[in-house]
């Protein structure tokens, strides 16, 4: 699949979750965000999926991108990515999407879900730096689909079961932050909408520049 293929995909891909994420908050976010409380609250996968979080949250965000940068620079020296450009292409994306994601959370304001469970607050605050006033978009779910879904996509064509573990885990990710009650469902549909169209975006701008 060519680069112009593989973007046109991707963005099609990031409509259909922002429709999905549109149906959500009117239907679907309060239902499933009780469900998720009532069920996983103080519970081992409770436990786990918050430190699952709290490792791959803001503070160690600049670290991980180092060492995953250094990953595919060792990839790439051992013939497993194609191009080096490849690197550029995902961090350039990865830049972008954490730039929106952040503008959007503090012009935003969403309530986190935990606040619609102790308080029925449910909607948008408007523009604040509250930390209970942004869960839209999902920070964890735009660097899942901008940053180690991507290295998946990179990793495909020469090591593919690495590249679905990759793809998996970066799902994975994201989804986790609604069991724990961080984000409503149409926070993290809305983050990997993010991630994937800045990544298609970056694929498009950066690989024309070399044909």
């Amino acid at each position: 699949m060519g680069m112009q293929s593989i973007s046109d995909v991707l963005y099609r891909i990031s409509l259909v979750l922002i429709v999905l994420a549109i149906v959500s908050f009117v239907y679907w976010d309060k239902a499933i965000a009780l469900y998720c409380y009532q069920l996983f609250e103080n519970t081992a996968l409770f436990d786990a999926m918050h430190l699952l979080g709290a490792s791959t949250g803001t503070g160690v965000i600049l670290p991980l991108v180092i060492i995953v940068g250094l990953l595919i620079l060792l990839l790439y020296s051992k013939g497993k990515i194609d191009s080096i450009h490849d690197m550029k292409v995902v961090f350039s994306g990865y830049t972008l999407a954490i730039g929106v994601t952040f503008l959007l959370k503090f012009l935003l304001g969403r309530y986190r879900p935990k606040l619609f469970i102790e308080h029925d607050w449910y909607g948008f605050h408007g523009f604040t730096l509250i930390h209970d006033y942004s869960s839209m978009p999902s920070g964890h779910a735009t660097m899942a689909a901008s940053l180690i879904i991507p290295i998946g996509i990179v990793l495909y064509q020469k090591h593919r079961l690495l590249a679905l573990l990759t793809v998996s885990f970066g799902v994975f990710l994201g989804l986790s932050r609604i069991i724990i009650s961080i984000h409503f469902f149409s926070d993290v549909l809305v983050g990997m909408a993010i991630g994937l169209s800045c990544f298609a975006f970056a694929l498009q701008k950066i690989k024309s520049q070399l044909y």
